[in-house]
């Protein structure tokens, strides 16, 4: 029925020809014991099943989670090449990186009745570098092209701390060296306690001298405060005055005598006022009417 006498090896049975299953594609190639591999009985009984479950059963990576109906993406040409049309065939069209990902990917439940959320979160949630501190509309900074930093669209001027002067163009992991990004803290000194060469002595809320296009340009006019800073006063450096570490309110001394007390060689005779005999220019000038005063 299928060989020749002239050559064993060379079958005269057309599968086309003499039977109802017409062999395509790469079926064309594969040998008959792939198909027929149980007793096989032209008019008997025992046929092989003509269903491609029959035969993929084993290549069924789905383990039946898509149904035994492998044509509806499969094609005899190529088994690992479908057909199927994701973006037609179901509400979530595959773009980005979407569309390079495998299939188990996504779809890694093995049951009929398990169905898929499409939700950003339900797929990236252990990607979730940030502990779920920014919530879970990833797509609010993330995109399907790339999930990763550099194609993250974040725009930090919307958020409690808007990036302004030097700010803007530091790295990110600059202030936050891990992707739990809550946990930076907004206060200045948090960032720039080791830039803090007054070590507290002028507090913590580095901002009413200091401004963020460079730490080096400060704004603060002493002159507006009300201990105005005349005569010698001018040319003396912060610390000279601001030598303690102060809480909340300005400790600093506003009595003469609270700074030139060591200085004071009457030993408090003529009281605290230094100003009624010295003027700010320099300590050792003396003004007569005070002279006058103090002998009074």
């Amino acid at each position: 029925t299928c060989h020749k006498e002239t050559k064993w090896d060379e079958s005269k049975f057309k599968h086309d020809r003499d039977t109802n299953y017409k062999i395509k594609g790469a079926h064309i190639k594969v040998n008959c014991h792939s198909c027929h591999a149980e007793t096989y009985k032209i008019k008997g009984k025992k046929r092989k099943s003509r269903n491609c479950y029959a035969c993929h059963k084993l290549d069924d990576v789905h383990a039946e989670k898509n149904g035994q109906k492998c044509n509806d993406c499969h094609n005899e040409q190529n088994w690992l090449k479908t057909q199927f049309d994701h973006a037609k065939e179901t509400k979530f069209p595959l773009r980005g990186a979407h569309e390079t990902a495998s299939c188990q990917a996504c779809h890694q439940v093995a049951s009929k009745d398990q169905k898929l959320e499409t939700d950003w979160y339900s797929c990236h949630h252990h990607e979730d570098a940030h502990d779920e501190q920014q919530g879970k509309h990833c797509d609010r900074c993330h995109n399907e092209s790339s999930w990763w930093l550099r194609d993250v669209r974040y725009d930090h001027d919307l958020s409690d701390f808007p990036l302004i002067g030097q700010h803007a163009v530091v790295g990110c992991e600059s202030c936050h060296p891990n992707s739990k990004f809550k946990d930076a803290k907004g206060e200045c000194n948090d960032c720039h306690r080791d830039d803090d060469v007054h070590e507290q002595s002028l507090g913590e809320d580095c901002k009413f001298c200091h401004n963020p296009n460079d730490w080096l340009i400060w704004t603060f006019d002493h002159d507006e405060t009300d201990f105005k800073l005349e005569g010698a006063h001018e040319d003396q450096h912060c610390a000279a005055c601001h030598y303690r570490p102060r809480l909340t309110k300005p400790e600093s001394p506003r009595e003469c005598s609270q700074c030139h007390n060591r200085d004071d060689i009457h030993a408090g005779n003529f009281g605290s006022d230094c100003g009624a005999c010295h003027g700010q220019e320099n300590f050792r000038d003396i003004k007569a009417d005070g002279l006058r005063k103090a002998a009074r």
